[in-house]
């Protein structure tokens, strides 16, 4: 591919070499089809590019390819909207958060007013 994608960077118009973006190392990894489960730590892979482009397969596409490739993107589908997910429940929490502790300000504020001559009193409004 390297090799290939190094002659046709030489003739290629400026707007095609995007087209084909180098292959690394961590490009070159199965498809998680025939995992057994998704385990732990497996939520953070990333499809590799050429799976996603659909020209990479050409013409001579075989059902198990397809097949392949319709699973993975389901999975990555998936992750995707377990993150989303979580995104919402952080944002949900940090509402809630930033409520309670404006509470807690106004609490605090209030007992500070109290005033009062006891070291109790006296710390309260200091703190």
């Amino acid at each position: 591919y390297e090799r290939a994608r190094t002659s046709l960077y030489e003739i290629a118009e400026e707007c095609d070499r995007a087209n084909y973006p180098p292959l690394t190392a961590a490009d070159c990894r199965e498809m998680t089809m025939y995992h057994k489960q998704e385990m732990p730590g497996m939520k953070s892979k990333t499809v590799s590019w050429f799976w996603r482009d659909g020209k990479s397969f050409g013409d001579d596409v075989n059902t198990y390819t397809l097949e392949a490739v319709r699973i993975e993107w389901f999975r990555a589908s998936a992750r995707a909207m377990r993150w989303r997910e979580e995104v919402l429940l952080l944002e949900a929490e940090m509402r809630r958060t930033q409520r309670y502790y404006d509470y807690q300000h106004q609490v605090w504020l209030e007992r500070s007013k109290a005033g009062g001559k006891g070291l109790v009193e006296r710390g309260t409004a200091a703190y």
